[in-house]
């Protein structure tokens, strides 16, 4: 499933990043034309409202840029010698122009401006408008709360439905060649955690049928639960898994590793998913791995989340909530560590983009192209692990009992290190690292909002 992305960073690139619990956001912007050994920063009145920053190099005396700060706009104005009138000392003008959309700057309370390279980087801080702090559980409900669950199954009745490998698209179960019903439940370790509920509310809580019924150890009896556990007629659905009976699935499309219990696609051989610990007839499908299509409706995750990267967000943060843990480690069904992720900021509000350049003055056609909205971002600290790491560095190898851990086919590991190193380049260069991590974000919104 794709995901877009934002521009990298490049010449004129800027980026406004933005804290709730700040007073001001910081602004940089790449001066490409900048002289480094002879360079003055000053601010005086600009036109109307705005601030100019003034940036002389010193090749030649007229060749200046400046760049104006108003309340919805950034532009930059580079002048410099016509080469083909150089006698006569032509001068020729660039303007290149960024419209902020949905976020208000105050350009009068400019102040901290500054060479972050000693080269090109100029940074700044001004004061915007701010929305209030969002705690992690909030964040990862706002991106479930467009359709839940329950409304997504429940416009399954009467429909036929099937799920596919989402690499290869072979068919593994259909609703049409047997007879299936989809249910949901609501959270990814019901499987693992239902049977110890179960019994708390059965044989410790005074329940009207006599505890003798059930067996005490409830892990270990064979016809207790049987109304919660997938059956040859019955697809379980929670927000990270397909629950489906071994006898449902297609005839010789799914792989069983015996070794490590890992289910693989028989025609693309990635991974699927595992075996339920407990049960093992019972296969758990990953759903970034598979397509779920109800009828002719768009796929599960899609309609679900939007896009893949906001699933990513949301598997983040709802194991940060469950393990209590701002740093989680991303391994393999094998246990093998790929990435540690350190969840840095609750919220972040970041505008990039590169200035665009507008001949001759404002080009009125141009100035929707010119427009970047805010894009709020979880932002997190990650660092990947090779080979050597993975086995020495204690929070890899499990050392450290504070990390949280997070298990995925290695097809799922290897979309969030994608996610993060793209986002990386998003941000400028001397702003990407942090010690021995890199900083990343992940997004919160729709990409098609």
């Amino acid at each position: 499933m794709p995901y877009r992305r934002l521009p990298a960073w490049a010449d004129r690139s800027f980026l406004i990043e933005l804290k709730p619990l700040s007073d001001q956001a910081a602004l940089y912007i790449d001066c490409p034309n900048s002289d480094p050994h002879k360079r003055e920063i000053c601010s005086s009145d600009g036109i109307g409202s705005g601030v100019n920053i003034l940036n002389q190099p010193a090749t030649v005396e007229v060749n200046k840029a400046a760049i104006k700060i108003k309340k919805h706009e950034i532009i930059m104005i580079e002048n410099g010698l016509d080469e083909n009138d150089p006698e006569d000392g032509g001068v020729i003008s660039a303007t290149y122009h960024a419209v902020v959309d949905g976020l208000v700057l105050y350009p009068e309370t400019l102040c901290a401006m500054n060479w972050v390279d000693h080269q090109r980087l100029l940074t700044c801080k001004l004061r915007v408008f701010i929305t209030e702090p969002k705690t992690f559980l909030r964040m990862g409900n706002e991106i479930i709360s467009a359709s839940s669950l329950e409304e997504f199954v429940a416009n399954a009745k009467g429909q036929s439905f099937k799920v596919e490998c989402s690499c290869c698209h072979q068919r593994l179960l259909s609703s049409s060649e047997m007879k299936l019903t989809l249910l949901s439940v609501p959270s990814d370790e019901w499987l693992e955690t239902f049977t110890s509920l179960e019994y708390f509310c059965r044989g410790c809580c005074s329940h009207s049928q006599p505890s003798s019924i059930c067996k005490s150890d409830a892990v270990l009896s064979d016809d207790s639960f049987v109304d919660w556990k997938p059956n040859p007629e019955r697809v379980i659905l929670s927000f990270s898994h397909i629950f489906v009976n071994e006898e449902s699935v297609v005839k010789n499309s799914v792989i069983h590793d015996d070794s490590q219990d890992n289910l693989r696609c028989s025609k693309c051989t990635r991974e699927l998913g595992r075996i339920v610990k407990q049960y093992p007839n019972l296969y758990q499908l990953h759903n970034a791995m598979t397509s779920l299509r109800i009828g002719d409706n768009e796929d599960y995750l899609p309609s679900k989340f939007g896009s893949i990267e906001r699933y990513l967000t949301w598997m983040l943060l709802s194991h940060c909530e469950s393990q209590t843990s701002l740093k989680l480690v991303v391994r393999t069904y094998n246990k093998r560590p790929y990435l540690l992720v350190w969840l840095l900021e609750s919220y972040v509000i970041l505008i990039a983009g590169a200035l665009k350049k507008i001949e001759n003055g404002v080009d009125t056609t141009m100035l929707d192209k010119c427009e970047f909205p805010c894009t709020p971002v979880l932002k997190v600290l990650y660092k990947v692990f090779d080979s050597e790491t993975a086995l020495s560095d204690p929070r890899a190898n499990g050392e450290d009992a504070s990390i949280g851990i997070i298990h995925a086919p290695l097809e799922c590991c290897l979309q969030i290190i994608e996610v993060l190193l793209s986002s990386s380049e998003v941000l400028p260069p001397n702003c990407r690292t942090v010690g021995q991590f890199y900083v990343g974000f992940l997004k919160l919104n729709d990409d098609n909002n």
